[in-house]
């Protein structure tokens, strides 16, 4: 009798080691790092590292950067985020979503005679 109530009792530790582990492990592959996971998890076209320029690694969990450009953030109150939808961006490694204003005429346009 003994040793049915030890096999029972090894046989529930090691089913639950089993069951942690693979919770464990299920868990871990739902926050795999976003540069290493083929999908464009940033929506700037770009995927995984090397080709995102937000990812510093493979092991990175973040395809943004500090870059205002690759930010996910609206930098300049535009209402439009990040290149390719915002005008003010010119590639993703600009660090300024303000467009910049046109040039003005400062000529007054006259024309001089003497």
């Amino acid at each position: 009798m003994t040793n049915k109530k030890l096999l029972i009792a090894v046989s529930v530790i090691v089913l639950l080691l089993v069951v942690t582990f693979a919770v464990s492990g299920a868990r871990f592959k739902r926050s795999a790092a976003a540069c290493n996971d083929g999908l464009d998890n940033d929506g700037d076209t770009k995927i995984d590292y090397p080709s995102d320029t937000g990812c510093s690694s493979k092991r990175d969990k973040s395809e943004q950067s500090t870059i205002q450009c690759d930010n996910g953030l609206d930098d300049d109150g535009d209402g439009l985020t990040d290149w390719p939808s915002d005008s003010g961006c010119a590639s993703l490694t600009d660090n300024s979503e303000t467009t910049p204003s046109p040039p003005t005429n400062n000529s007054s346009g006259g024309n001089s005679s003497g």
